[in-house]
Order: structure tokens, then C-alpha cells, then sequence
């Protein structure tokens, strides 16, 4: 494209692939405001143009470049002077194994990873992995995501196998963790040391060793709407205070589908729990609130306090569980 004595013209949407991709010494606007809808090469986009020689990459999975902008053809013989293309077309993601995650991402590629898989290092964004698979080699001490002193992050539509721990969170605050699907890993998800997290609606299955784990001094959290099924244990705080969990179905975890242990002023609310081995234990726990859920065919028991005072259990239904309905 050769615009050396014209001006206000806009190109967007085009394909260069040339030595000279563009000669332009007047004032012209080579893209659009970001739009809806599919670009010339594909992505779900229209801003730029495809440019052969830009070298930039998509951090954020729309299809527009977010480095080394404006693209400006700057090779010899070439050029744009004023401005250039502030969105151009790609289809070059940045988002691989070991990447530190500081902007809002949309993954569009299954990852297969050695070790840890992704890292957030901002606050305030989102990795949407849109259905898209993240899966490690079982490496100890490996996370599919790791978060740690992060704040009001979103992890969602991920789908996380074969990791040490599938999602981490330590010393954050006010982090959510929605829709994901967390399998075949040692432990699901792991928060300690955080405060006001939210873990809804996530699927959590077939993980060796316990499906979300509450470390200490997590709380004010809210575990709702999860389906957490066959690890060896469903739910599990310790040292951890005043968290809701509510509305799950909690099924065939091996040893407890929820458990306190040293975990007070908590409320376990309007949850299915059966086929555990026992479905609620409070262990060494004071003040906490067990309203309103069903706990049935348990191996064992379906409600168990263990040296645990000034507790409010109520309104619950423990049916044809293996010894008692509550011990």
C-alpha cells in the first residue's frame, strides 16, 4: 500500500504480505475501533489489517496484537510516518507452559505442560480459559494456576488435569474461581492465608487427595454450587473461619464428603452429601452453624462432632447412612 499524498482515508481489515507492506507520509487511519465480528483471517475481530512482517503477539486471545504497537512497517523503503495500526490482526497468542499471566487473557489453545503451567502476576484480571484444557505431567509441588498475593482475580471455564495442585491461591484476597472442571490432580483446589474467595459452580472430580482445601487462616470464603465427587476427600478446613459452604453436591468421596477441623464460626448450609464414608465432621471445632443439608447412604455417619462445643445443627436430614445419623 502506497499512500504518499493522500490522506484521511481508513484501511482495516486487509491482508499485506509483501517486502514493503506500506509507504504512507500523510495522515491516514489504518484501523477501527474494535469490533465484534470475523476478520479477514479468521479471529472473532475487526480492528487492523494482517500485516506479514508484525512481530507482536496476542496476549489477551482476541486476535489483535497487543505488543510492539503501533505496527508502522518500519523497514527500509517503507513506513508509516503518522500513527500506524494500533490493532493489527494475528493469530500469534503468547500464552505457553510456564507464562506469568498480567492482563485479561482468553486462552485459545489446550496446554500440555512440564511443571507449572501458568502463573498470575496482576490484580485485578481474568484467565478465561473458555473450555480449553490445562494439563501437567503429576510433577510434585506443580500448579496448573498459580496465584499467590493476588487480588480480585477471575479463573473460570478451566479445564485442569494431572497437577500437583490445580489451582493455588495464597495470601490473596477476594479471588474467584468459577466454572472449572479440576480432575486426576493430587489436590483441586488450595487456598491458605486468603480472605473472601469465592469457588462456585466448579467440577471437581477423581483428585487423589482432597477436592478444595481451606489451609490456614483462609477466611470469610464461599464454597456454593460445586459438584465435588470420588476424591479422597470432598471439603476440608483447617484453621479456617467463617466461610459458607453451601448448596454442593458432595458424592462418594472416600473418607469425608466436609470436614472442620479447628474451624469455627462456619456455616454448612443446603448441601447433598452421600455415599462418603461420613458426611459431615467437626473435629476440634466451636461455633459453627450445620442448617438444612441432607446427608444420605454414608458408609458411616452422616453428621460427626469430635470434642466440638456450641455448634447449631438443625433442620438436617441424615437417612440410612452405615452406624448413626449423627454421633
Amino acid at each position: 500500500t502506497r499512500m504518499l499524498t493522500s490522506s484521511g482515508n481508513t484501511i482495516y481489515n486487509n491482508f499485506f504480505n509483501n517486502t514493503i507492506n506500506a509507504q504512507d507520509a500523510e495522515v491516514n487511519y489504518w484501523n477501527i475501533t474494535k469490533t465484534l465480528a470475523p476478520n479477514i483471517i479468521g479471529g472473532p475481530y475487526i480492528g487492523g489489517n494482517f500485516w506479514s512482517d508484525y512481530t507482536g503477539i496476542d496476549t489477551s486471545g482476541d486476535g489483535l496484537g497487543d505488543t510492539l504497537l503501533p505496527y508502522n512497517s518500519s523497514v527500509p523503503g517503507g513506513g508509516i510516518t503518522n500513527g500506524g495500526d494500533f490493532l493489527p490482526l494475528t493469530n500469534v497468542t503468547g500464552i505457553s507452559c510456564g507464562s506469568t499471566i498480567i492482563q485479561n487473557i482468553n486462552l485459545t489453545q489446550d496446554l500440555i505442560c512440564t511443571g507449572t503451567a501458568l502463573e498470575i502476576g496482576a490484580n485485578n484480571i481474568f484467565l478465561d480459559c473458555n473450555g480449553h484444557t490445562i494439563t501437567g505431567n503429576g510433577a510434585f509441588n506443580s500448579y496448573g494456576i498459580n496465584i499467590q498475593q493476588k487480588n480480585n482475580v477471575i479463573v473460570k471455564n478451566c479445564i485442569i488435569k494431572n497437577f500437583y495442585y490445580g489451582i493455588r491461591e495464597n495470601l490473596g484476597n477476594s479471588n474467584q474461581f468459577l466454572n472449572n472442571n479440576i480432575e486426576n490432580n493430587i489436590n483441586a483446589i488450595t487456598t491458605s492465608y486468603s480472605q473472601n474467595s469465592l469457588l462456585q459452580e466448579n467440577k471437581i472430580t477423581n483428585n487423589s487427595n482432597i477436592g478444595i482445601a481451606l489451609g490456614v487462616d483462609s477466611v470469610n470464603h464461599t464454597i456454593n454450587k460445586n459438584n465435588i465427587s470420588y476424591n479422597y476427600a470432598g471439603v476440608s478446613l483447617s484453621a479456617s473461619n467463617n466461610t459458607i459452604i453451601s448448596e454442593n453436591i458432595i458424592h462418594a468421596n472416600t473418607i469425608r464428603g466436609i470436614e472442620l477441623s479447628l474451624s469455627n464460626k462456619n456455616t454448612i448450609e443446603h448441601n447433598i452429601l452421600s455415599n462418603d464414608s461420613v458426611g459431615i465432621v467437626l473435629a476440634l471445632s466451636h461455633g459453627n452453624k450445620v442448617i438444612n443439608n441432607t446427608a444420605t447412604n454414608n458408609v458411616y455417619f452422616g453428621i460427626h462432632l469430635v470434642s466440638s462445643n456450641n455448634n447449631n445443627i438443625t433442620n438436617n436430614t441424615a437417612n440410612f447412612n452405615g452406624n448413626d445419623g449423627i454421633q
